[in-house]
């Protein structure tokens, strides 16, 4: 796939995780699910302020918000995120999915930075998932925000090697002890994977994006892979024919 059709495809899936990092941000609705979700969860948070895991599902809440569709990306929720984050790792440094989640957030920061910045924060986000991975590289859950982050950031990055090595990893340890992940993990992993590599030309992608679409998860993923699969029905044809479904 040449870099132009490569570059087009990117725009159009628009990963919830990271989104490509050279799009100009716009603002968030104020009446979406996920703004009334967090008004519910800063008002928790405001009577229980030592709960750690609850401001951990408000930052993630913070982030979902700040990685909507084009129509509707908020820099001021990404901000939120990573201050929320932050605070848990600093409060309790044995919290390395928030210390991933920093990562994560600093290279989302990338994209509503200004032009001379956002290969800083992306490198600066990336070097914070790579030591998260390299203290717990057992740790589905890090290598999926790795993954996910990985796969969806420009080529002259050179995040293509972690992307490939930690979709691999996911997917062997998924197939080896499938018992350990719920069913809303495994859907995730499927849909990443097999977005990525239908990104690359990589036939995979119908199998995986299958899988995701039969397993039980997050509804927020089913507009994305209804509309993965009906690219990789144009780009694999035979794939989808009679005889190979």
């Amino acid at each position: 796939m040449n870099y132009l059709r490569k570059s087009a495809f990117h725009l159009r899936l628009n990963l919830g995780i990271i989104l490509l990092l050279f799009v100009a941000p716009i603002y968030a609705r104020a009446d979406s699910p996920e703004a009334a979700r967090i008004a519910r969860l800063e008002a928790e948070v405001a009577q229980n302020p030592d709960d750690l895991d609850l401001r951990y599902n408000l930052g993630q809440a913070y982030n979902s918000l700040a990685m909507l569709d084009e129509e509707d990306e908020n820099e001021a929720a990404m901000e939120k995120a990573l201050d929320t984050f932050e605070y848990i790792y600093e409060r309790d440094p044995r919290r390395i999915d928030a210390r991933a989640m920093v990562g994560s957030t600093t290279v989302l920061k990338a994209r509503f930075a200004f032009v001379i910045t956002k290969i800083h924060w992306a490198k600066k986000g990336f070097a914070i998932l790579d030591e998260t991975v390299e203290a717990e590289p057992d740790n589905a859950h890090l290598r999926l925000i790795r993954a996910a982050n990985s796969s969806k950031v420009p080529g002259f990055l050179g995040r293509g090697d972690e992307a490939r090595e930690d979709f691999a990893w996911l997917l062997a340890e998924m197939a080896r002890s499938p018992e350990k992940y719920e069913d809303a993990f495994r859907r995730s992993v499927y849909f990443y994977a097999g977005e990525y590599a239908l990104e690359n030309d990589d036939e995979s992608a119908v199998d995986l994006l299958r899988k995701a679409q039969a397993t039980a998860g997050a509804k927020s993923l089913d507009h994305r892979i209804a509309k993965a699969l009906t690219q990789a029905e144009k780009e694999f044809p035979e794939s989808f024919s009679p005889n190979t479904e």
